[in-house]
């Protein structure tokens, strides 16, 4: 439930796009999903559903036949949210599916991260994940605040399969963190903090993605999905996860 200022707003958003809306066996999927929604449309204190659903779910699906017994305005419509970057068998193979110029600042710039003594750690425990994430946000990372980091360390505990990846320097100080997981065969990233400011010149931020890109890849994993999508120049060559927003008042 969405807060301002530390009170509830009344308005529930829910992001059910990449299937993990539900947590049950596929035969009470429907009964938990409509028990739900029936659930929150009846609590005194809520004011609408923000809800983002695959167009071909089931729950979309369902939607309008659960709000039949509510006096609900009920509107869909699609957009453009979550967006998937398919990989290929080998990361060189993926290089060259990219524009000259965007394969050659990802060689460019690793080779000159390497130079540098840049290491890149892809199995990062939790702690020290947390520890990276807050001193480059007492850096002044563009966009990063406390709330959006817990908010991703507290999703990162409770997966099974998380992605907690990073860029150190030779004196072992964090340059860039880059956080996910990997659910049903599908990895998704999520969270990354670059320190920029201190470092306008390195290209952290595609470093790392490279990286990242690289280790899937070597996984066997055949495309990265972005949460809320992706910036230049990757998002050229992504594909956006049918989605439709959904508002309930």
């Amino acid at each position: 439930e969405r807060k301002f200022f530390g009170v509830p707003t009344g308005l529930v958003f829910a992001d059910g796009v990449l299937n993990d809306i539900v947590l049950t066996n596929s035969a009470n999927r429907s009964a938990v999903f409509s028990s739900a929604i029936t659930a929150l449309l009846r609590r005194r204190r809520t004011l609408g559903l923000r809800l983002m659903l695959r167009p071909d779910s089931h729950e979309f699906e369902m939607l309008p036949s659960l709000l039949r017994d509510f006096d609900m305005d009920y509107a869909a419509v699609p957009v453009t949210h979550h967006t998937c970057l398919p990989l290929d068998s080998s990361y060189d193979a993926f290089l060259e599916r990219l524009g000259s110029r965007t394969r050659r600042n990802f060689r460019y710039y690793r080779r000159k991260s390497e130079a540098e003594g840049v290491e890149f750690v892809e199995n990062m425990p939790l702690m020290e994940f947390e520890k990276a994430s807050m001193r480059l946000l007492a850096e002044g990372v563009v966009g990063a605040n406390k709330d959006g980091i817990a908010r991703a360390l507290a999703m990162f505990a409770h997966v099974r399969t998380p992605i907690l990846a990073g860029l150190r320097d030779k004196h072992g100080d964090w340059l860039s963190v880059l956080g996910g997981w990997v659910g049903n065969g599908r990895p998704v990233v999520f969270f990354q903090m670059n320190s920029d400011r201190n470092h306008s010149k390195a290209s952290l931020c595609l470093v790392t993605r490279g990286y990242v890109i690289e280790s899937l890849i070597r996984l066997g994993l055949r495309d990265v999905t972005f949460w809320a999508g992706v910036g230049e120049p990757l998002s050229r060559y992504t594909i956006p996860v049918p989605s439709m927003s959904v508002y309930i008042d």
